[in-house]
């Protein structure tokens, strides 16, 4: 098994990953023939709730700034963001609210 792919295997949620693309569709489930939602950009924050896969890719659940309901975007577009203080769980409230 390839560090990588332990990695996807044992990640604790809630998290926070960080947008690689510009303009990524995020939508209401995790296929392309869900309405899109809204737009993630290159750098964006989300916090990502949980993962499920949708033939063979990963596909994250995320919860999209000031929105109710979460959304789901595809993971290749999504690595991981580190900082002690902000994805600490009692601060993730706060990254939401942003």
């Amino acid at each position: 098994m390839k560090i990588s792919e332990a990695a996807t295997k044992f990640v604790a949620f809630p998290t926070v990953r960080v947008c690689t693309e510009a303009n990524v569709r995020y939508r209401g489930n995790p296929d392309t023939d869900s309405d899109i939602w809204g737009r993630l950009n290159v750098g964006e924050k989300v916090i990502v709730e949980g993962q499920t896969a949708v033939d063979g890719k990963i596909c994250y659940e995320i919860s999209p700034k000031n929105a109710q309901d979460s959304a789901f975007v595809f993971g290749k577009y999504l690595i991981p963001y580190y900082d002690n203080v902000n994805t600490q769980p009692e601060n993730l409230r706060l990254l939401r609210s942003k």
